[in-house]
């Protein structure tokens, strides 16, 4: 009996085909699997995806992002503690 070893495989499940015992899609890659030969009814070999180019952070380089800050702003708690009153002392 014939068994046939693919490598850096993933599993994408029975795909909605009828079975007693469906398996789900798993987005793992897997060095190898053994299949036994008189199992596979259907195999695809599929590219994987290209990567996309990022922008710096790891945002995806899309048109409508036209800035990115990394840095951290912080407010002094005291600072905002003191808007607080103020606002609060211009409520009537």
């Amino acid at each position: 009996m014939p068994s046939w070893f693919p490598l850096s495989v993933r599993s994408f499940g029975t795909e909605n085909r009828p079975t007693d015992r469906p398996v789900a899609p798993r987005d793992e890659v897997y060095e190898y699997i053994i299949f036994r030969g008189s199992d596979i009814k259907d195999i695809r070999f599929v590219e994987p995806p290209k990567p996309q180019p990022t922008l710096q952070g790891g945002l995806p380089n899309d048109p409508a992002i036209l800035q990115v800050r990394n840095e951290t702003f912080c407010i002094p708690q005291d600072f905002v503690f003191n808007i607080i009153l103020f606002l609060s002392a211009l409520r009537p």
